[in-house]
């Protein structure tokens, strides 16, 4: 699989075929990529060079210096906005006024805030800039001055993600104070294309996974489940670590072979060090068992979203909570990074949450929250109120107020798990939030899987079955009816009768079905006619040594529920019966 992709942005023409997994992007770019850029004089305040080929980078006095404004078309790449940005570098070629040593921490790079014009930029008309995460070193590589490393990486991260709008770059001397040697460089109006400012982009697509088969094992006892996931995306080969609840290494390969029911952990690591987990859990088939899904952090993404703070972050905090007032609203959102196989079924899925510190205010108003279904796919480290995913009430959990400060929880989140076991990778997680705000603060707050305490971290109790399974077995008629009965399973009833029936060649067995208050339903004669006024039974088909049979009842409009009656009439005359109640 090749999914790491490396970008060049000159002021030049190019085609790039850029392969993500399974996708192909083709992108194109024109001579017009670098979408502008100038350079402004302190000693010439009112003057424009948004045309000029070169650009002077330097201090003459305190009065007299430069600075360089540049832009670059990023959103003609197309970079997908869920992409991860691996490497970014903005390089700048000499002129003939040569680096001549000038240091790789006499250059500083900020972000400019607002948009500016090529042709209107001017020494005292100049866009703001910001120095958060501005860049203070940089590097000469013999050829090219070079803004690189994280620093870049995060300004072309977040333009990529829609975190910062692209406005481009300012570039100066640092400090502005000090007299510098004289150092120039090609504009984007240089005649040689190589020559002009370029911006290099490497990056790839999360990998995620889209699909996978799971074999459950035989029953509770056996080690002969499997686990095959499908990785899409991603950056190049990959490497893989299976563990278990224990947090024992059991393979790394990417399919899980030979182990018994329970969850197990995938880390998927690609080339250039992203890192995936997603858990699976393995079921027992025809068999409800129980499964404690306590996976710590790695496995769990959970954050809070501040209303007051709509543009922070709090994807490492160690509390969970539904909190605010009437001028303040603070969610919680839970992801679970678990794999819920669809040929098994949640028969119950409670959520336990450790109490941190809760706050009910009282005075006719309370903490009372709710789980909410998510809709949206969203990231732990990037989601803040601002750009939180949407969610639903159609699938809801209420959360009832808190009589303590650090009063513990369980909650019933069965529903969720029904729906995202049909369709994992829309399994965008649960907010959290209360029900309704007043003036006065109200909290309920947890520890989150970021807590120092192992204990404290959300774990869930899973009853996981196949309700699917045939437990039914083959009933034996009685020569008297009593409390017994059977159950039919998809419409048939498993019946076994002995071979004191006499078979006569050509004769079938004569049966007749009863509902509950003795009315006939079918039959089948000996002759294999049905008693006039009724449905055909099939006739049963005798063996020697073997004579099980299951009886297909679903076309006779039975109702579910309700009990009948199956008489068979043996070759002396003698009468025996079945009751059961069907089901389908």
């Amino acid at each position: 699989m090749k999914s790491f992709v490396h970008n060049t942005l000159v002021c030049s023409t190019a085609i790039l075929f850029l392969f993500i997994g399974s996708y192909s992007y083709a992108q194109t770019t024109s001579s017009a990529t670098c979408s502008a850029d100038a350079h402004v004089s302190s000693n010439v305040p009112g003057t424009n060079y948004g045309t000029s080929t070169t650009i002077p980078l330097w201090v003459n006095t305190t009065a007299d210096y430069y600075r360089y404004f540049v832009n670059f078309n990023i959103a003609a790449l197309s970079i997908p906005s869920n992409a991860v940005v691996y490497s970014a570098e903005l390089r700048l070629k000499p002129t003939a006024v040569g680096e001549g040593g000038a240091g790789a921490s006499s250059f500083m790079l900020q972000v400019v805030s607002n948009s500016w014009t090529e042709t209107g930029v001017k020494f005292n008309a100049q866009p703001l800039t910001t120095t958060a995460n501005q860049i203070s070193t940089s590097s000469f590589n013999g050829t090219k001055r070079v803004f690189s490393g994280a620093p870049m990486v995060l300004l072309i991260q977040n333009i990529v993600s829609g975190i910062t709008a692209n406005n481009g770059f300012m570039i100066r001397r640092n400090p502005e104070t000090t007299t510098t040697a004289n150092c120039q460089y090609n504009s984007k109006e240089a005649t040689t294309s190589t020559d002009r400012p370029e911006l290099i982009i490497q990056w790839y697509i999360p990998m995620s996974i889209t699909a996978a088969t799971v074999t459950h094992a035989s029953n509770s006892t056996t080690t002969n489940g499997t686990i095959s996931p499908t990785i899409t995306n991603g950056s190049g080969s990959f490497s893989y670590l299976w563990t278990n609840s224990a947090g024992t290494t059991v393979a790394t390969t990417l399919n899980l072979t030979n182990v018994g029911y329970g969850w197990y952990g995938l880390r998927v690591t690609g080339t250039w060090g992203d890192v995936y987990y997603m858990a699976f859990i393995v079921g027992a088939i025809c068999e409800p068992v129980n499964i404690t899904f306590n996976p710590g952090p790695n496995f769990i993404d959970d954050a809070n979203v501040f209303f007051a703070s709509s543009t922070t972050n709090s994807g490492s905090a160690a509390v969970y909570e539904a909190s605010g007032n009437a001028a303040n609203d603070i969610r919680g959102l839970m992801r679970f990074r678990l794999w819920f196989d669809s040929g098994i079924t949640p028969l119950l899925a409670d959520l336990y949450l450790t109490g941190s510190s809760h706050l009910n205010p009282g005075g006719g108003f309370t903490n009372d929250a709710e789980f909410q279904l998510v809709t949206q796919t969203w990231s732990e480290m990037k989601v803040t109120y601002s750009n939180q995913p949407t969610f639903s009430s159609s699938i809801l959990t209420n959360v009832p107020p808190t009589t303590s400060g650090t009063m513990s929880k369980n909650y019933d989140i069965t529903a969720f798990w029904n729906s995202w076991r049909t369709n994992n990778p829309n399994n965008f997680g649960l907010v959290f939030k209360l029900d309704s705000y007043a003036s006065s603060t109200a909290r309920q707050q947890y520890h989150s899987s970021d807590a120092a305490a192992a204990g404290n971290r959300p774990y869930i109790k899973f009853i996981v079955d196949q309700p699917s399974c045939d437990r039914t077995s083959f009933t034996t008629f009685k020569r008297e009816l009593d409390a017994g009965y059977a159950t039919t399973f998809q419409g048939k009833l498993k019946i076994q009768f002995t071979e004191e029936y006499e078979q006569v060649a050509g004769r079938k067995v004569p049966l007749n079905l009863y509902d509950e208050n003795k009315t006939l339903i079918a039959s089948i004669k000996y002759d294999g006619t049905a008693i006039a006024g009724s449905a055909l039974l099939p006739a049963l088909t005798y063996q020697f040594d073997d004579n099980r049979y299951q009886m297909n009842l679903s076309t006779y409009s039975l109702v579910v529920g309700k009990y009948y009656i199956l008489e068979l009439t043996k070759s002396t005359g003698e009468k025996e019966y079945i009751r059961f109640v069907y089901t389908n």
